[in-house]
This record gives structure tokens, sequence and C-alpha cells, in this order.
């Protein structure tokens, strides 16, 4: 029981800090397999994750990453490839397969926390949009929207000086 307890709690902890470098849905990271993360950056491309999942065609995209991502990602990859599933987050009672978004809530129920870990993806959007690396268009791109629509709503968080 501790060590699942301990499993459930390196999980959750890895899963929001994908979520708030990445800025990743937390149900497109809970579904990630080992074949999804490209751990050898070549001269012309980074370390990438490929997100085969989400509610539009943009959301299905590859996203290249480095830094902490790296390391979370190439630990949690090493750790499935261990356990001899594809899956980087497992389920409660059966290793084969990924964790679920009800399991994902009921967890962060227990927490009582005053924020959940779609908060996280709205956190990574904000400080990108802050550190002005990043426009609108490439911003909607990597949170896997169609458009800046609904992206815009970050651009409020920015100081005008």
């Amino acid at each position: 029981m501790q060590k699942l307890r301990a499993l459930k709690l390196f999980q959750s902890h890895h899963l929001g800090r994908v979520a708030i470098l990445m800025g990743c849905r937390p149900e497109e990271i809970a579904v990630l397999e080992t074949g999804h993360v490209d751990l050898e950056p070549t001269d012309f491309q980074p370390s990438q994750l490929r997100i085969v999942g989400g509610k539009t065609a943009a959301a299905k995209r590859m996203l290249p990453f480095a830094g902490e991502a790296g390391e979370i990602l190439g630990r949690l990859k090493a750790a499935a490839e261990k356990a001899g599933t594809r899956n980087l987050f497992h389920a409660e009672r059966n290793v084969k397969l990924p964790l679920s978004m009800s399991t994902i809530e009921t967890q962060q129920a227990k927490v009582d926390a005053p924020f959940g870990l779609y908060d996280l993806r709205h956190t990574f959007a904000t400080r990108a949009i802050r550190s002005k690396k990043v426009d609108l268009p490439q911003l909607a791109a990597i949170l896997g929207h169609d458009g800046i629509r609904s992206v815009m709503k970050y651009s409020t968080s920015i100081k005008m000086t």
C-alpha cells in the first residue's frame, strides 16, 4: 500500500510539472506512451513530445522540450520501459492501462486543492505570454488550438508599458 501511495504521488507530481512546463492538457499527458517521447535530439530536431489526442486536429502536435521537462519525461520513459509497459502514467490496479482522468480527479479531490490540474495549463500560457518569447499564434499552436481567439485572454495579463 505504501508503494502504491508513493507511485501515485510521484505520478501526480510529474503530471503537474509536465502540464506547467509544456502547457499540455492533463488528459493529453495522462495517456502518454513511451513512443510519444523522443529523447534523441539531432542537429536539426530538438527532443520532442508527440501529443496524439485532443479535441481538434490542431491538438495533435509535436512539442519540443528540454531542461526539467526532458528530465521528467526521460525518468518516466525509463521507469515505464523497466516496468514493461508503454504507458508513462500507470493506472492504480493494472500497469498496462494509462492513468485515467477520473483517477486524477479523485486524487485531486482528496488533496482538496483550491485549483485543478487544468489550471497549470493556464499558468503555462500566462507565463509564456509574459516572457514575450512567444506570440499569440505560437501559443495557440503550442496549446493545440485552431486559432488565437481562445488564447487572446492571456494577452490581458501583459502589463502595458
